[in-house]
């Protein structure tokens, strides 16, 4: 039986740029979007703000913009779940370093055994890039940025 997982996906833009993540200890993830789980009684776009905080730290930002949502069999990428999935884009209004490192310490608001470590960077808009892992890159070429 295929577990049932919420998930939420968040495209974090600046100007022309969209924010990657990569997991250095772990680059068999592949390149990355900030997301995660969306947990009991919460809502999609509030787990999408607290798990962008989370794995970025990031605050000021613009309300979530709901792109769409989507179900995706995950066994083809060797997990047996289904995904329920949430997918939004996040407007940057502070200054941020173009790369920085981020160790996510906290997941469900309770401390990680381990912390998990992040490097973060802005790739220009439209994306050219390595292709995300599996479906985080379902809306990277649809995203609004400042000016169009």
């Amino acid at each position: 039986m295929m577990a049932k997982r919420r998930r939420v996906y968040a495209y974090i833009t600046s100007p022309k740029s969209v924010l990657i993540l990569e997991h250095p200890e772990h680059p068999e993830a592949g390149l990355q979007v900030p997301g995660g789980s969306v947990e009991r009684q919460e809502s999609p776009v509030s787990a999408v703000v607290r798990e962008v905080f989370e794995e970025t730290t990031l605050q000021d930002l613009s309300s979530p913009i709901f792109l769409g949502r989507h179900t995706f069999d995950m066994r083809e990428y060797e997990m047996n779940e289904e995904q329920d999935a949430w997918f939004y884009q996040l407007h940057a209004t502070q200054p941020t370093e173009d790369s920085w490192l981020h160790e996510e310490r906290y997941g469900s608001a309770e401390p990680l055994v381990s912390p998990i470590p992040f490097r973060f960077y802005w790739a220009k808009l439209p994306y050219k890039g390595t292709p995300l892992i599996a479906h985080h890159g379902k809306y990277l070429n649809e995203l609004r940025v400042s000016g169009q």
